[in-house]
């Protein structure tokens, strides 16, 4: 038996109350409102989930302010500095060994 299954706690926590959010916005949207709910929809705008419309062209504009804010090297075990390019190269890196 594990000690802490902390994240395995965590992540079930995750979906349950995800599964309550989503149940509780189609009910209130289905019987309250007498509207028909969508919880999920996508079209070339953008997507909205629930009541929420996501753009894609704000997604990009976050995307490329973080890349602005990210620091353009950084240091690995290796005893040099690398470009920053992000979580897959130093995966691969650490398996090119």
């Amino acid at each position: 038996m594990k000690k802490h299954p902390v994240f395995l706690c965590s992540t079930l926590a995750a979906v349950i109350l995800t599964a309550g959010v989503f149940t509780a916005y189609y009910n209130t949207k289905t019987y309250a409102f007498d509207e028909e709910a969508v919880l999920f929809s996508a079209d070339e705008q953008g997507f909205s989930v629930m009541d929420f419309k996501i753009y894609y062209e704000d997604i990009r504009d976050i995307a490329r302010s973080a890349k602005r804010a990210a620091p353009q090297e950084e240091y690995t075990t290796a005893p040099y500095i690398v470009p920053n390019s992000g979580l897959l190269y130093d995966i691969m890196y650490m398996f090119k060994k």
